[in-house]
C-alpha cells in the first residue's frame, strides 16, 4: 500500500492530505486538511481511516481511503467545505454544493507523512453519490465504488479504469434540505463524496 514514498500499512504514521483551495468561497481561502493514521479498522473518534487496495483491470493500483466527517472527525474540513453545516443537515443547496465540487477540480494536492512529502499532485477527479444510491454503493465491494460513483457524476468514469495509479477518498455527506433519502439512512451519512487523487492528467 505505497505511493510515491508514502506507505499507507504503517499504522503508526499520521498521514495529511492537503487540498488548495481554489478561492474564498471554499474553506474562506484556507487548505482543506484531511488528516487521519491508516487502519484496517476505523471507528468514530479514533482518528483512523481504513485503507484497502486493489489493481483495476487495466493493471493500476488504487489506495481507497475512507474517512469519517462527523463533527471533529478526520473529513470534517472537507465535508464542510463542499456542503456547509445545518443543523443535522447540510448548510448548503444541492446547486451549490455540486459548484463547489466543480471549482474543486483540478486544486493542487499535497500529501504527508512523517519526513515524506509528495506534491505535485491534484485532484483529478470529484463526485457524490446521492441519497438514492447510497444502499448499493456501500452494499458493493470497493472495487465497483468508482463505477457507481460514475453513473451519477460523469467526472469520475475515467478512474474506474485509470491510465495511472489512484489515491481515492471518500467520506459522507449529510442530508440536503429536500432531497429524498431512504428511510434507512442516518442524516449524517446521507451522500457519499469521492476524490480521486493522481499525479498526472486523465
Amino acid at each position: 500500500m505505497q505511493y510515491a514514498g508514502l506507505d499507507f500499512s504503517n499504522h503508526g504514521q499520521l498521514v495529511k492530505i492537503k487540498i488548495a483551495s481554489p478561492n474564498k468561497r471554499i474553506n474562506g481561502g484556507k487548505p482543506i486538511v484531511i488528516k487521519f493514521y491508516p487502519g484496517q479498522e476505523c471507528s468514530f473518534g479514533e482518528q483512523r481511516a481504513c485503507i484497502q487496495a486493489y489493481r483495476t483491470p487495466g493493471g493500476q493500483n488504487v489506495i481507497f481511503i475512507t474517512v469519517h466527517s462527523g463533527l471533529g472527525a478526520e473529513a470534517e474540513t472537507f465535508r464542510n467545505a463542499v456542503e456547509g453545516t445545518g443543523f443535522a443537515q447540510a448548510g448548503l443547496s444541492l446547486e451549490k454544493v455540486l459548484a463547489r465540487l466543480g471549482d474543486l477540480e483540478g486544486a493542487s494536492v499535497t500529501i504527508i507523512q512523517g519526513d515524506v512529502v509528495v506534491d505535485g499532485l491534484h485532484l483529478a477527479g470529484l463526485g457524490r453519490v446521492p441519497s438514492q444510491g447510497v444502499s448499493e454503493y456501500f452494499a458493493s465491494p470497493v472495487t465497483r465504488s468508482l463505477e457507481i460513483a460514475a453513473g451519477y457524476s460523469e467526472s469520475l468514469a475515467w478512474a474506474a479504469n485509470p491510465a495511472m495509479p489512484l489515491i481515492v477518498f471518500e467520506t459522507c455527506g449529510w442530508r440536503i434540505r429536500g432531497e429524498p433519502a431512504p428511510k434507512n439512512l442516518e442524516n449524517s451519512s446521507a451522500s457519499v463524496y469521492l476524490g480521486v487523487i493522481a499525479g498526472e492528467k486523465p
